[in-house]
């Protein structure tokens, strides 16, 4: 029973361990309810994201589901099926639901939907998935070329065709050269925030100082 014992508690590692990944709270009422115990979390440690909540309640209604099957004589068995539902409903269900904000995909959608079907978008210190998931015309100032330089040259873009063109910035690339109370926030994506302007927004004669430039 102890080496038993031993491999529930490496499943119940590894489940944990990627539960939290996911912001998946259930894990701990799961694992008292096989020994008879179960607590819910203390309030306020982890705050799962909205788009986490149906993943968790199918996750937490199969392992109680699971609990009640199997009981403490068969915790290991009930330990072995509930890792495999976690990773399935995750790896098939959960995942998806977080690719949005762990890709360029949802902000390029919404960069697309301000700026309208006609607009072009140009791409100010962006990353290959900005480029690759763009919706619609866009174009780009350089990929390793420091941000001082491809705000500038934006700029001057800009200026060419106001009414049709937008600048889809890095936040920090804008540095206080684009007044953000005329522009527009799109959103947050591979740990970064993304921002849309136009002409009326940029500070004239503005040129960013940037510490990250092109090796961000």
């Amino acid at each position: 029973m102890r080496g038993v014992r031993i491999v529930v508690l490496a499943v119940a590692a590894v489940a944990w361990s990627r539960a939290s990944e996911a912001e998946i709270l259930v894990i701990p009422f799961i694992g008292g309810a096989f020994h008879g115990q179960a607590t819910l979390p203390a309030p306020g440690i982890i705050t799962p994201a909205p788009v986490d909540l149906s993943n968790s309640l199918a996750i937490g209604v199969a392992g109680l589901a699971i609990a009640a099957l199997t009981r403490v004589r068969r915790a290991p068995l009930g330990w072995l099926l509930f890792a495999g539902v976690l990773w399935s409903v995750y790896g098939v269900w959960g995942y998806p639901l977080l690719n949005g904000d762990r890709s360029a995909r949802d902000v390029m959608v919404e960069a697309r939907a301000i700026a309208g079907p006609q607009a072009t978008i140009g791409l100010l210190a962006w990353k290959e998935q900005n480029l690759l998931m763009a919706q619609g015309p866009v174009t780009e100032f350089g990929f390793r070329k420091p941000w001082p330089r491809q705000y500038a040259e934006a700029i001057a873009w800009l200026e060419g065709d106001p009414a049709q063109r937008w600048i889809f910035s890095l936040d920090e690339a804008m540095g206080a050269c684009v007044d953000r109370a005329r522009a527009i926030h799109v959103g947050h994506a591979n740990r970064r925030e993304w921002w849309m302007f136009r002409h009326d927004a940029v500070i004239p004669g503005c040129i960013p100082r940037t510490a990250g430039d092109d090796d961000e």
